[in-house]
């Protein structure tokens, strides 16, 4: 595979999809599975502009990728993982990014960090049946689902400008739980167990890379 393909392995481990690159600079999306010592190749997505990130929902039904619409921009687009014949209309448009496992459970939602006018940071939880915007957390950096309920574990500042981790849940998303009170505060990764155990980052501002677990269950 091109070193600058994207690419996403099925939960499964039964398949992966990676991007295809093309002349003009734009890429298809391409299945590909392991069967009696052969590798198939099924058709996912056709050419249109380059396709920078892709990722698989937890139960490998569906696929959340990223676009290249210029400028720094990006359109989010969910696909059945079987592929389509007419590539779906984008259900989030900006300078974006995808958090890591960005699917809730049920898949009918998705987490995006956004940056507004201005450089204003934001997360949002976006429907991906019809990309209306379910809940907004206004200054938080990057997100994770809390895999043993609805609620989100954010990076975002305290008031002293330092980032930390925080739990939020989407029906009260401006009420928020500190979740780490370091003094240099962390970095703005922010990753969840998928037992929903313990959410972990990084140490900022530490003589050698430190990384950071909360226990998350009570």
């Amino acid at each position: 595979f091109d070193g600058s393909a994207a690419m996403a392995m099925h939960p499964a481990g039964a398949q992966w999809v990676a991007t295809v690159p093309q002349a003009d600079g734009d890429s298809s999306l391409m299945a590909y599975a392991l069967r009696d010592g052969r590798i198939e190749q099924t058709p996912v997505l056709s050419g249109g502009p380059r396709i920078t990130h892709v990722q698989f929902s937890g139960d490998g039904q569906y696929l959340a990728y990223l676009r290249d619409a210029g400028a720094g921009t990006y359109s989010l687009r969910v696909v059945p993982a079987a592929g389509a014949t007419l590539e779906p209309a984008p259900i989030c448009e900006g300078r974006i990014a995808l958090a890591q496992n960005a699917f809730n459970a049920d898949a009918s939602a998705i987490l995006v960090s956004v940056e507004r006018d201005g450089g204003r940071p934001t997360v949002e939880i976006v429907s991906t049946a019809d990309g209306h915007v379910a809940a907004e957390f206004d200054a938080a950096m990057r997100g994770a689902w809390d895999t043993r309920s609805a609620n989100t574990i954010l990076s975002a500042p305290d008031r002293k400008g330092a980032m930390q981790l925080w739990r939020a849940n989407p029906n009260l998303p401006a009420q928020r739980e500190q979740l780490t009170f370091l003094d240099g505060g962390t970095d703005r990764t922010v990753l969840v167990s998928p037992d929903g155990q313990w959410a972990s980052t990084f140490a900022a501002d530490t003589p050698k890379p430190s990384t950071v677990f909360v226990r998350l269950a009570q």
